[in-house]
């Protein structure tokens, strides 16, 4: 995945994650599961106190949301060749860039090392700075 703003609202969800456990640990347990029951699971029968929340599956969504995070970054550097220079890596799309009007090669590469290479997000970018030049 090489879209930023894709990027950017999953870091804000781990983030969030992460506050929302350090500043109500108890908060987690009260939400019903990500997932459906398996088959044969057991539910609380009419005797049992309604009061009490499970400890069978204390961290279950935490893991998983834990888990797909780490599968998530983990597949973004299998699609980053970091062998190669940014120069060559970016190499098309500092050929756009130019033929858009942005000349400062140095300041496009930044932008496209920002972006991860998203051609879009990385002229966004340069019209914010006033890069653009009319000359």
């Amino acid at each position: 995945m090489t879209n930023p703003q894709a990027l950017d609202a999953i870091l804000q969800i781990q983030q969030g994650m992460e506050t929302l456990r350090q500043s109500a640990p108890g908060l987690i347990h009260t939400f019903p599961p990500t997932t459906a029951p398996q088959e044969g699971s057991t539910t609380p029968n009419a005797t049992s106190e309604s009061t009490t929340a499970p400890t069978s599956t204390p961290n279950v969504p935490q893991d998983a949301f834990s888990e797909f995070m780490a599968r998530m970054v983990s597949g973004m550097a299998a699609n980053q060749d970091t062998s190669m220079p940014p120069e060559q890596r970016y190499q098309p799309q500092l050929e756009q860039l130019a033929a858009m009007g942005f000349l400062n090669r140095e300041i496009n590469l930044q932008a496209l090392i920002s972006t991860f290479g998203d051609i879009n997000a990385a002229v966004e970018k340069l019209l914010a700075q006033g890069q653009l030049s009319m000359s």
